[in-house]
């Protein structure tokens, strides 16, 4: 797929480690793709993302500005004050919702969405 079209890797840290295998298969099979994050996986101070994949390569790193402080779930807040780590592709998913929308998906429908869904699966007794 890299030779057609661009790739977003997601998934946080850990793609640094994926990018050291790709590198080590097929070094510029890097050349089409970014690490897709959220800016909290990048203002995190135990997390070194930028350093990780500097080291394995130069791929760019995009981070989605997701804001859950004005959400009206606390567990959400929680990102914003830190306690929360994500690093399961919800930026790189953003991010490409965010490109293959043209902009109609922004931060604000991003959490719209997520509370949307946490109601559903609150309604079902998934979750508390």
């Amino acid at each position: 797929a890299v030779d057609r079209v661009p790739v977003i890797m997601a998934g946080g840290t850990k793609m640094a480690a994926v990018a050291a295998v790709i590198k080590f298969l097929r070094e510029d099979a890097l050349d089409n793709v970014v690490v897709g994050t959220t800016r909290w996986i990048i203002e995190d101070r135990s997390s070194d993302l930028r350093g990780l994949i500097s080291q394995v390569a130069e791929v760019p790193i995009a981070a989605a500005v997701l804001d859950f402080s004005r959400s009206s779930i606390e567990g959400l807040r929680f990102y914003e004050r830190g306690y929360v780590k994500e690093g399961v592709g919800a930026g790189g998913s953003s991010i490409a919702a965010m490109i293959a929308s043209g902009g109609l998906v922004d931060s604000s429908r991003i959490l719209s969405k997520v509370e949307e869904d946490y109601a559903s699966l609150k309604a079902k007794g998934y979750v508390e």
